[in-house]
């Protein structure tokens, strides 16, 4: 582990600003700004010792053969959102309806190509030329919404860490519903698998290792930050049907999306609880984590309380529909204000890493150099 005020000096570092803020920079003007900042980090000394101590492993792009346009696939950084996107741009089904399909639908690979097919796209002259884009977001944010989605809640990962760090069941009003992880814990695994065995998981895999920027020469950098403003700009360079792009773009801009994305999230967490349903055998227990969980992601009020009598008046707790009424008529009569989203992930966010003791984050921080470096991002955690 180098120590940070020393990193940039001993490998040659001294021309790559640590941190470089993008408020208010017009879209224009911020992706050139920052492939100029990738290309930077990729030549300078720091950039090559960091991409040789943790290997890149670029596996899949979501890819447009008819329009010859690539985005890498980056778990917790709008992937989902991307996905759709492709889906509308190949697809001949209505651009509203593909809007509203589940995490799961949309990741099952119809438009998904390996690295080595888009790297030799990349190496032949076509027509329209070929457009690539990534995303990138910022690490400290990156890994507490995996940890949201994969230890906090049901799944796989949840019960993989469990048995592993033997943490014993969570418990909620006296039941079992999933294996208790801390976000301490979380990242003190992934420190030690990701620095002492080079070993990350996908979800939480440092972005330039999946995407490969020094390799892989993209035209659009965006970020997780900026997503909808850069995904304009992104499609705007796109050469297909002005009507259909305009259907994609005037969804992104809809109040109907933040509805959908409800609909998206709820149809893939009551997919994973049929398939993990013993960890959380009360059906409403496990909604009730669910609803702590759209609390801390800043999606419902901190001070609503669990609507458990509109849940027990559904007829169908496993569909997806009904469960996510419930949830949009809590919005309606108790509504978040962009303001309050904000404010409540933000705080959340700061508890968590205040309990993160100073070596595990000066491993975080080594571990996501480059993601920090590359792509803007301050190394002082959230406070």
């Amino acid at each position: 582990m180098y120590e940070s005020n020393n990193v940039y000096k001993m490998y040659g570092g001294s021309n790559v600003q640590v941190h470089q803020p993008e408020t208010d920079v017009a879209v224009e003007k911020a992706i050139p700004q920052r492939l100029s900042r990738i290309r930077a980090v990729c030549k300078s000394k720091i950039g090559k010792h960091y991409i040789s101590k943790y290997k890149t492993h670029t596996k899949t792009f979501f890819y447009s053969k008819k329009l010859r346009f690539a985005c890498c696939k980056a778990p917790k950084t709008g992937s989902t959102l991307w996905g759709a996107i492709f889906t509308a741009l190949e697809s001949p089904l209505d651009v509203d309806a593909i809007f509203q399909l589940s995490r799961i639908e949309l990741h099952y690979g119809t438009y998904e190509y390996g690295a080595g097919l888009i790297a030799g796209r990349m190496r032949k002259q076509g027509v329209p030329p070929l457009l690539t884009t990534m995303v990138a977001r910022n690490p400290y944010t990156r890994l507490f919404s995996a940890y949201i989605d994969k230890l906090f809640l049901l799944g796989a990962i949840n019960r993989m860490f469990g048995l592993k760090l033997k943490t014993g069941f969570a418990m909620i009003d006296y039941q079992r519903c999933g294996y208790q992880v801390s976000f301490v814990e979380f990242l003190s695994r992934l420190a030690e698998l990701g620095i002492k065995r080079g070993e990350f998981d996908e979800h939480w895999s440092p972005i330039y290792r999946i995407c490969d920027p020094c390799s892989f020469q993209y035209n659009v950098v965006s970020k997780q930050e900026t997503l909808t403003r850069d995904a304009d700009f992104t499609l705007d360079k796109i050469q297909m049907k002005t009507e259909r792009k305009n259907s994609i773009k005037k969804i992104l801009h809809s109040d109907g999306l933040y509805a959908n994305t409800i609909f998206s999230l709820i149809s893939s967490l009551l997919a994973e609880y049929r398939l993990y349903s013993t960890d959380c055998p009360d059906r409403f227990v496990f909604l009730k984590k669910v609803w702590k969980s759209l609390q801390m992601q800043g999606h419902v009020h901190e001070q609503s309380r669990f609507p458990l009598e509109a849940f027990k008046n559904l007829t169908d707790l496993n569909d997806p529909e009904m469960v996510t009424s419930v949830i949009m008529q809590n919005l309606d009569t108790i509504p978040v204000s962009e303001e309050q989203r904000v404010l409540q992930r933000r705080n959340v966010l700061v508890n968590a890493y205040r309990t993160v003791s100073p070596d595990v984050l000066n491993d975080i921080k080594d571990i996501y150099k480059l993601d920090f470096l590359m792509f803007g991002y301050s190394e002082n955690p959230p406070s």
